[in-house]
């Protein structure tokens, strides 16, 4: 997942898919695992085999590391999506970066094109070399990144615990008697945490409630359970998978 400025998301997002009004799609459910996807490019039976322990399907002994910001990133460096590293700072290629989130489900269509422009920013910020993505200097990349973060402070360079439980706490506060919450309800907390910084939301800081909700399946049941949103934000896979996507803020 990545974050851009209101000119550069104005233009990449030309080629995102919409919301449809087609006939709602088939879900697909793991029974072992329990995960259950509305996305036909989420290969469930290949990510079942490839991945076990993403899926709870074997012991976890994988953890998180706090230094990557963005979660859909963070999950992938955790379970092995992307592991052709070139060196301890965590710079991975274009190409794997760009598989994996497609992996996840993620449409091609802007996706190579945003990972590029990231990849070109902390190239002209030096803290990566051209064909690769540093994911732990996402915040390099000042158009790319926001404030009001979800789970690190204002002006943040790591995840932090509090944040992110207090993020938990807000909208557990806000989720209804079946534990779901609306896409309303994501955007309240994170204009919350914007006014708690003297910030203003950005057009990046949108787009993260959009694909927040959207990849937890949000388009298609109407809400997003508050579990998931607890997963996502600890860098596991949420038991509902939908399609990451461009969604209207206002």
């Amino acid at each position: 997942t990545v974050n851009i400025d209101a000119k550069s998301f104005r233009k990449v997002t030309r080629n995102l898919p919409e919301e449809e009004d087609d006939e709602k799609i088939k879900q697909e459910c793991d029974d072992e695992s329990g995960v259950c996807s509305f996305n036909p490019l989420f290969d469930m039976k290949t990510m079942t085999k490839t991945y076990p322990k993403m899926f709870g399907l074997e012991d976890d002994d994988t953890t998180e590391d706090p230094m990557i910001l963005c979660p859909m990133l963070r999950l992938m460096e955790r379970y092995g999506i992307v592991t052709n590293r070139e060196n301890q700072e965590k710079r991975y290629t274009i190409s794997e970066t760009v598989d994996g989130v497609m992996k996840l489900g993620a449409s091609e269509f802007g996706t190579r094109t945003l990972t590029a422009m990231v990849s070109k920013g902390q190239v002209r910020n030096r803290v990566t070399i051209p064909g690769f993505v540093n994911y732990i200097f996402l915040h390099e990349v000042r158009k790319f990144s926001h404030e009001c973060g979800l789970t690190f402070l204002k002006n943040g360079e790591i995840v932090n615990d509090e944040v992110r439980r207090n993020t938990v706490g807000a909208l557990t506060a806000r989720q209804d008697e079946n534990g779901n919450l609306t896409f309303e309800d994501l955007k309240e907390v994170k204009l919350e945490i914007c006014g708690s910084q003297g910030e203003i939301i950005t057009a990046a800081g949108k787009t993260e409630i959009g694909l927040l909700f959207t990849f937890l399946g949000g388009d298609e049941n109407g809400y997003v359970k508050l579990s998931d949103v607890w997963s996502f934000l600890n860098a596991k896979l949420p038991k509902n998978i939908g399609q990451p996507r461009a969604k209207e803020f206002e």
